[in-house]
C-alpha cells in the first residue's frame, strides 16, 4: 500500500484527516468522554477544566481510519448532509429514498404539528450524474418517518405519528405514484408507542419468497414520548411481527429498554435488534450514562 498520509494533510486530501488506530492506542494524562458521542469527542481532565486531545480532534469531514478510504473518497471529497434517518433501494427505479425524521426550522425553533420533515429520493441518470428531489409527503398520516425497507415492490415506511392525532404506523408507498397506504396502525385497538424500523423476513435460500410467506418484523420503543411528540406509551417496549395477507399480528420479542433497528442475516435464519436503551431520552431520569454499556445487540 502507498503510503498517502502526507498527501493527506496537504492539498489533495484536504477534507481528509488520517487518523490511524496506533494513534490514539494510548492517551497520555486523565481522560474522558461521553459514551454517547465518538471518540473524536474524547477530552483531557484538568485543574482548570477540560479540553480537547489535540490528536483526536476531528477538524476536516472526513476521518480515515485506514489509508484505503483514501480510494473511496478520492481527492477533493466534498461532505453534504443529505438524509438523517433510512435509506430504502429500489432496484427496478435504481432510485434509494430518504427520511429526514424530525428537523428544526431554519431558525432553530419547531413548526408545530404538522412536524416538519423531508421525503426525498436520490436518481442515478447515466454513469456519472444523480437527481436529488425532496418529494411531497404521500399522506396526512406520512408524518415522523423513521426506518424503512422494501415490501412487495414498495417503500415500506416505520411511521412515528403524532400524538393520539395521527397514530404510529406501516405505511407503503408506491416508487413510481408515490400513493401510500396504512397497513397497520394499532396493536388490537392500542397505538403504538413510535415504531421506530422495520424488516421482512423471508423464507431461507435464493428463491424468491411470496407475499404469503413473508412476515414484517418491526421495532416499537417509546422515544416519540421522550421526544415530545407522542401521548405516554400504551404498549411496553417490544418487537413485533406482523402478516399482512392475513392480519396475523403477534409479539415476538420483549424485556427491551429501547428497541431500535432491526435486520436480519442474509440467510435469514437471524435477527438482529439493537437496544439503545442506554440513553433513555426521559429528560427527567438523573441516572448516569453507564459507559460500560453503549448499546446492545439480541440475536434471535
Amino acid at each position: 500500500m502507498t503510503d498517502r498520509g502526507s498527501q493527506a494533510t496537504g492539498e489533495k486530501y484536504r477534507s481528509v484527516q488520517l487518523m490511524l488506530p496506533r494513534s490514539h492506542a494510548v492517551i497520555k494524562g486523565p481522560f474522558d468522554r461521553d459514551p454517547a458521542k465518538s471518540i473524536w469527542t474524547t477530552f483531557h481532565i484538568g485543574s482548570e477544566g477540560n479540553h480537547p486531545i489535540k490528536n483526536l480532534a476531528a477538524e476536516r469531514p472526513f476521518i480515515a481510519v485506514s489509508e484505503e478510504f483514501y480510494d473511496i473518497v478520492g481527492p477533493n471529497a466534498e461532505l453534504q448532509v443529505i438524509a438523517e434517518a433510512t435509506g430504502v433501494y429500489i432496484h427496478e427505479t435504481n432510485e434509494v429514498f430518504f427520511t429526514s425524521n424530525k428537523m428544526d426550522t431554519p431558525d432553530r425553533s419547531e413548526y408545530p404539528y404538522p412536524i416538519y420533515i423531508n421525503f426525498s429520493k436520490i436518481a442515478r441518470e447515466n454513469k456519472a450524474s444523480y437527481k436529488w428531489q425532496i418529494l411531497k409527503l404521500p399522506s396526512e398520516s406520512f408524518i415522523l418517518p423513521n426506518g424503512g425497507t422494501t415490501y412487495d415492490g414498495k417503500v415500506l415506511m416505520a411511521i412515528q405519528g403524532y400524538k393520539l392525532n395521527v397514530p404510529s404506523s406501516l405505511i407503503t408507498v408506491d416508487p413510481i405514484t408515490l400513493q401510500s397506504e396504512v397497513i397497520l396502525n394499532n396493536f388490537f385497538g392500542r397505538p403504538f408507542n413510535s415504531i421506530n424500523d422495520v424488516a421482512v423476513l423471508m423464507r431461507p435460500g435464493a428463491r424468491p419468497t411470496d407475499l404469503a410467506d413473508q412476515w414484517i418484523f418491526f421495532t416499537d420503543p417509546p422515544y416519540g414520548y421522550y421526544q415530545g411528540f407522542k401521548e405516554y406509551p400504551r404498549l411496553p417496549s417490544q418487537v413485533y411481527a406482523f402478516h399482512p395477507p392475513s392480519g396475523s399480528l403477534r409479539v415476538v420479542a420483549d424485556a427491551f429498554q429501547r428497541p431500535n433497528g432491526i435486520v436480519f442475516s442474509p440467510d435469514m435464519l437471524t435477527c438482529y435488534i439493537t437496544d439503545t436503551g442506554f440513553a433513555s431520552a426521559d429528560p427527567e431520569d438523573l441516572r448516569p450514562l453507564d459507559g460500560s454499556r453503549p448499546g446492545t445487540m439480541s440475536v434471535s
